[in-house]
């Protein structure tokens, strides 16, 4: 084998190397750009159905308050699952829900 063979070997060598090189790479950043993309998706999935649950019981609230009840009465009435703190930010967390009227009624034992 002459030297310029031996050069042209040498030089397919390092050239395939670098290609492997540039495959795994890019293998591996379409690997990390889905599994990022499904972390994002799954923490918005997760605040919009705590969102979602929020809502629902702030009109619960909203309504038990329509029934003549006063905040600290509702809190009794929840059994310690929320303060006069959480009455407050749920009931504007209905009212400022996308897509639900100010006077659609808590949905007692309905899903969403």
């Amino acid at each position: 084998m002459g030297k310029s063979d031996v050069r042209v070997a040498a030089r397919r060598a390092v050239l395939e190397a670098q290609s492997e090189r540039r495959r795994a790479r890019q293998e591996r950043e379409e690997r990390l750009t889905a599994l990022a993309v499904e972390v994002s998706y799954a923490l918005r999935s997760a605040a919009a159905a705590v969102a979602e649950g929020e809502a629902r019981a702030g009109r619960a609230l909203d309504d038990m308050v329509g029934m003549g009840l006063n905040v600290s009465e509702v809190v009794e009435w929840c059994a310690g699952d929320v303060n006069i703190r959480d009455v407050v930010r749920l009931r504007r967390a209905a009212l400022e829900a996308p897509g639900l009227a100010p006077d659609q009624p808590a949905r007692i034992g309905q899903p969403g």
